[in-house]
């Protein structure tokens, strides 16, 4: 059961209490216990009703009527059961039911401030081209070791298939991109992918900001022969954005 008793509404003339009750089973009261009392059922949601007693609906606040709470006693229950938002936001990542993660991290998302200048970025790309059986992978795995360390940071490996990049997570700062090929994905994706500015990764069921700042890409493919249908323009933006190392010498 949950009770929620508060003193007068102050600012109204006639003193008088509201009682704010929820029981787990339906009750049979008699009135002859109820001391004069004005019972209601209640409409609407619970934390409307909540927000009445508390005075701090828009009709209370209009009329400046303000209360004190005497005692409450229990947890509401709500339409959503335990799990709404604000519950959801008082709680940590590990406590999160694995079924509500990518809403809790939705909501999360929605209640943070980001600035403009937060989607900057200082990343470093490195292209590793090569012929199969050289050794491109254990050099990108050399080079994320490196990274590791200098960021303090984990490595994701990651795909981009159907639409969708995999692998990817919230923590790491590094990522490989292992046997890249130019059909995996557009030039404008290639583009935002590889920038200097955050761009929303779309992951199956949400989506998330690109934050690494060291991107290794193995191929065997040749950097400068990638799209070859594209303009010089876009070229050149990703150009120079990249480190090539050559293993096909």
């Amino acid at each position: 059961m949950y009770i929620y008793q508060l003193t007068e509404h102050v600012g109204q003339a006639q003193k008088h209490y509201h009682v704010f009750v929820q029981y787990t089973n339906c009750k049979r009261l008699s009135t002859r216990k109820l001391h004069g009392a004005h019972f209601e059922k209640y409409y609407g949601s619970a934390q409307q009703n909540i927000a009445y007693c508390k005075a701090e609906d828009q009709k209370h606040k209009d009329e400046g009527v303000t209360a004190l709470l005497i005692e409450e006693h229990g947890e509401p229950l709500t339409k959503g059961g335990d799990f709404t938002v604000g519950y959801l936001k008082s709680l940590e990542p590990d406590e999160i039911p694995a079924i509500l993660y990518n809403t809790y991290k939705n909501i999360k998302r929605g209640y943070t401030v980001t600035k403009a200048r937060d989607y900057r970025k200082n990343v470093k790309v490195f292209w590793i081209q090569g012929p199969s059986g050289i050794g491109k992978t254990n050099k990108a795995l050399d080079l994320a070791e490196e990274w590791e360390e200098a960021l303090d940071t984990g490595t994701d490996f990651v795909k981009y298939v159907n639409g969708f990049y995999l692998g990817c997570s919230d923590k790491a700062k590094v990522a490989i991109y292992d046997d890249f090929r130019d059909s995996h994905m557009k030039p404008s994706e290639f583009i935002n992918f590889i920038d200097y500015n955050k761009h929303w990764l779309n992951i199956k069921g949400s989506s998330m900001l690109n934050n690494y700042l060291c991107i290794i890409i193995t191929s065997v493919q040749k950097f400068n022969r990638i799209y070859r249908n594209v303009d010089d323009e876009p070229r050149t933006q990703w150009e120079r954005r990249v480190t090539v190392i050559d293993m096909f010498h």
